[in-house]
């Protein structure tokens, strides 16, 4: 999931700033500088949820019901001519 926010970040970083090179009848030559940022949340399951953990929760092996989302931003300087 990482991995796949960061080349969406990245993707739409690119295609934003060949609308501006493109608006400037310039291109993009290269890149000076990339900041990339990940950040991870987890979000409380339902109290169903919860409870269906309960059961298992006598199993072998530990599992905790909740969603993680997963955000990536890129900050990008291209160097355009």
């Amino acid at each position: 999931m990482e991995k796949q926010a960061l080349i969406l970040a990245i993707k739409n970083a690119k295609e934003q700033a060949e609308i501006i090179a493109n608006s400037l009848n310039l291109s993009i030559v290269g890149v000076k500088h990339v900041n990339p940022s990940v950040r991870h949340q987890s979000f409380d399951a339902s109290p169903m949820l919860m409870k269906s953990a309960a059961r298992l929760e006598n199993s072998s092996t530990p599992v905790e019901s909740g969603e993680v989302s997963v955000k990536a931003s890129v900050n990008v300087e291209f160097i355009i001519k």
